[in-house]
């Protein structure tokens, strides 16, 4: 067996071929490759040329040479192996490198002849795959060969490719997997003591987030379209006192949507007096009470307000007006 690599082989003389198999011993095997080659020939003899009674293997990858000028005799048993080199790269819509993809790559027959991980540039190591062997018979192709590429939370890429030379193949992933959003706050059960709620969270992708939304008591009441991915992000919302529910929703740039979860919590507002107005116990000099009105929406998810004596709260249940009084005050009406 012979290897030969990075070499020119030239000839203009015609008694002279390219690349020439003579038998030593009849019938004789023998194993030679060539690798990084080229081959001028600029006579009218053939690049490659098998004699009679030779049973050599000729393995060529990266070779240049004119595939029809090869010449088997009669009586040759050899075999001519070419292959080419395939490079293969896995990037997504928006030209990130994608690392860890899994790459199985099968030839014509659907047999699997190279299955690895793309490595953290998104590249495949370089694969020398067979293209076809010829014999004294006939070429017996091996291409196209189908390359498949997937990785968790983005569609798989299914490609073929005829290699008939040296070729780079790259594979785009989309992206199919929601926004995550995390680190919610206000949180479950809280109460916030503020009208004005400071609404915070992180989100995080594969790719980059064009809007994030809150949706207060299921409405979408505020939008922001400048967002880094994972970093915390405030949206600040003025809303009533009372029970409140919320989630965030945010959508990347293939359109893919995610919500968090929904919590719900709390405003808390303290009441506020009119001129002489009395302290927590009961009222003051002057005080006449106070008229609070509450809303059917904020009834059904419970009405959370801070009473005074004289103080009164006006709803409407099933278009029948209601009024309700604050006749006493204790430190505990239980006793």
């Amino acid at each position: 067996a012979s290897s030969f690599a990075n070499m020119n082989i030239n000839t203009n003389n015609t008694n002279a071929h390219g690349i020439e198999v003579q038998a030593v011993d009849t019938y004789s095997a023998d194993v030679n490759t060539f690798t990084d080659v080229v081959l001028n020939v600029s006579s009218t003899a053939r690049d490659i040329f098998f004699a009679n009674y030779t049973s050599i293997i000729l393995n060529f990858t990266n070779v240049t040479f004119n595939q029809t000028n090869v010449n088997f005799t009669l009586w040759s048993n050899s075999t001519l192996n070419v292959r080419w080199y395939l490079d293969t790269f896995v990037n997504d819509t928006t030209n990130n490198n994608i690392s860890q993809a899994n790459v199985t790559i099968r030839d014509s027959s659907g047999s699997t002849v190279f299955a690895n991980l793309t490595n953290a540039t998104g590249n495949l190591n370089r694969t020398a795959l067979l293209s076809y062997k010829q014999n004294v018979t006939d070429k017996y192709y091996y291409s196209n060969y189908t390359i498949n590429a997937s990785k968790s939370g983005f569609a798989y890429n299914l490609s073929s490719i005829n290699l008939t030379s040296n070729l780079q193949a790259i594979l785009t992933l989309v992206d199919i997997s929601a926004p995550v959003v995390s680190d919610l706050s206000p949180i479950e059960a809280q109460v916030y003591g503020s009208t004005s709620v400071q609404y915070k969270f992180n989100v995080t992708d594969s790719s980059a987030i064009t809007s994030c939304s809150l949706i207060l008591d299921s409405v979408l009441v505020s939008s922001l379209s400048s967002i880094t991915k994972g970093v915390l992000i405030i949206i600040t919302y003025t809303t009533a006192g009372g029970a409140r529910s919320y989630y965030i929703n945010c959508t990347d740039v293939l359109n893919n949507q995610g919500n968090s979860t929904t919590v719900s919590f709390t405003v808390y507002v303290a009441p506020t007096s009119s001129s002489g107005g009395g302290g927590s116990s009961g009222s003051g000099v002057g005080y006449a009470g106070r008229t609070y009105t509450a809303s059917e929406p904020e009834i059904l998810k419970g009405y959370v307000q801070e009473l005074k004596k004289d103080d009164k709260v006006k709803f409407t249940v099933e278009k029948e007006e209601h009024t309700i009084v604050t006749k006493e005050v204790k430190d505990n009406y239980t006793k």
